[in-house]
């Protein structure tokens, strides 16, 4: 599922991503990065155990361009919630 997308003439920097279990269940999560630029899902993390009630935030910075996406899955549907903190920078194509 499409957590965040890049609006039209924007670049982005991901700040952080914070993954939760909603659940009293171990389950399990991947975020993906979906490249605009050649249409192509970048996992950064892949079937990624979370226990209960637990958190994990992600602090390093990622760079997106326009149209450039943030996805996310669980192993189990509606167990976990993604939180993306962003700043978007307006660039307007140069002529």
């Amino acid at each position: 599922q499409d957590i965040y997308t890049v609006p039209s003439q924007f670049k982005a920097e991901i700040e952080s991503i914070v993954v939760s279990n909603k659940t009293g269940s171990t389950t399990t999560f991947t975020i993906n990065w979906y490249s605009a630029k050649n249409s192509t899902d970048y996992a950064l993390f892949y079937s990624t155990n979370i226990d209960p009630y637990a958190s994990v935030q992600i602090t390093w910075p990622l760079y997106l361009d326009a149209g450039d996406k943030v996805k996310g899955y669980a192993g189990a549907n509606s167990a976990v919630t993604v939180s993306v903190k962003s700043a978007e920078t307006y660039a307007p194509k140069q002529f």
